[in-house]
């Protein structure tokens, strides 16, 4: 018998264990050979937009970057100065770097931004639904000259991102692999050397009884499939795929259903979706553009911008206030009686849909599989699951006292989770804000 082949039989262990070391070890090179070409690719094109004649007239752009330096196990700020940075260099933009230093500081720093084009977040979930808050709390976010905001995402679930900008993920909710998540930065990246934004939709949720008014990008969630997700991410022994059954079996398995119904939800209104009417015109006005402040010799010299308004195209939403719709902001009523669940999402296209988990429409294998998906972002549910699309909805909670600060027992330890953070549940409003942000994609 040829010698290998006699080796390879009689240390046949040893042969296993480096087979699968030198397949891996192909694995990384090959990885590493197709992302430096996507940063090759991606440098290159950047670079060009560097090396155009700049127009004199024209300021240099300056960007602020708020940067999350925890955002993935301290994983994402090495993707950011690895993937993202040598682009935006390569491109000639001067930045600015922000690094937090606890939560709640890029809300904080949002509200006071000042003297910079655009602000680039980068970080995942938490992090830009901090910054959303801040920027759209400020008094001068609904002025024509607002900030862009771009998002880098390099946080450990950015299903918010994902769901914006359309990314292929796999069957666990997650990008599939690093060269696709690399490809992604530097196709973000781009978007913001470019200078190519779009409009998006967001959501305002505010309390009826307290507090400041918060935004959401993509979700809203409220109940016990919630509440039992929260631990998930920290079962570190877990593979991707087991880390939510296992709470939502532990605590659905072996209590009945009816003890899983939520105890202070009196009643949910919600209005349907409206693409714009007379009604609801106010919504999708064009922003204000802040005036400049005048001089007396204005008197006698036109400034440009009085010149480019009498050539300024007319509004496209100006038609909206000509049309009749009689279903726009008529509040229905939502049968929440023994309700489970209850999950909001933006959809991005000027509604958001509301799905409901009631106890008589639920199994225990159904509600856990539902919950998983959930948990993966996906709106596949086994249980038959009333789905709503609105533009408006308002949820109100059992209190001891109306428009009182005392919470009753019943909602004292219940949280609304919006963009996977935690937050004291009480009598809410969620309203649709149509084209409130400009973000680079």
């Amino acid at each position: 018998m040829w010698k290998p082949f006699k080796t390879l039989r009689e240390n046949w262990k040893k042969s296993i264990f480096f087979s699968c070391v030198a397949a891996y070890g192909v694995h990384l090179i090959d990885q590493r050979i197709k992302i430096n070409k996507l940063m090759r690719v991606y440098c290159e094109e950047a670079a060009s937009f560097g090396n155009q004649p700049w127009n004199h007239q024209r300021q240099l752009k300056h960007l602020t970057i708020i940067l999350n330096p925890v955002a993935n196990q301290r994983k994402g700020k090495k993707l950011f100065f690895s993937y993202a940075q040598p682009i935006l260099n390569c491109a000639g933009i001067k930045c600015s770097l922000i690094e937090t230093e606890h939560e709640g500081q890029a809300r904080d720093y949002m509200e006071v931004m000042s003297n910079t084009d655009g602000v680039i977040i980068v970080g995942g979930d938490g992090t830009i639904h901090e910054a959303i808050t801040g920027y759209l709390r400020r008094d001068d976010s609904n002025k024509k000259k607002s900030l862009s905001l771009g998002f880098i995402p390099v946080g450990k679930r950015n299903s918010g991102m994902f769901k914006l900008f359309e990314v292929d993920l796999d069957s666990n909710g997650r990008i599939r692999n690093k060269v696709d998540h690399i490809d992604l930065i530097g196709r973000l990246s781009m978007s913001i050397v470019k200078e190519t934004t779009k409009p998006i939709d967001v959501i305002k949720i505010e309390g009826k009884d307290r507090g400041k008014p918060v935004y959401a990008l993509n979700s809203f969630d409220f109940g016990k499939l919630a509440d039992y997700l929260e631990p998930a991410e920290s079962y570190w022994l877990f593979s991707t795929r087991i880390k939510p059954y296992y709470p939502l079996s532990k605590k659905i398995l072996f209590k009945g259903l009816s003890s899983q119904s939520i105890p202070a939800v009196t009643d949910i209104l919600y209005t349907k979706p409206c693409s714009g009417c007379a009604k609801c015109y106010e919504n999708f006005k064009e922003p204000v553009e802040e005036e400049a402040p005048k001089r007396w010799w204005h008197l006698l010299i036109p400034r440009p911008t009085q010149l480019k308004q009498k050539l300024k195209p007319a509004n496209i939403y100006d038609s909206y206030k000509d049309l009749v719709n009689e279903e726009c902001g008529v509040w229905h009523k939502v049968e929440s009686n023994d309700l489970i669940n209850l999950s909001i999402r933006n959809s991005f296209n000027k509604k958001i849909s509301m799905n409901l988990h009631k106890v008589e429409d639920c199994s225990k294998q159904s509600l856990i599989q539902d919950g998983v998906n959930i948990f993966r972002e996906k709106d596949d549910f086994k249980s038959n699951v009333q789905k709503i699309e609105a533009r408006d909805i308002s949820i109100n909670l059992t209190t001891d006292q109306p428009n009182s600060d005392v919470v009753s027992p019943d909602t004292q330890d219940l949280k609304f989770n919006i963009d996977r953070e935690n937050y004291e549940a009480q009598s809410v409003l969620l309203s649709l804000l149509p084209n409130r942000i400009s973000v680079y994609s």
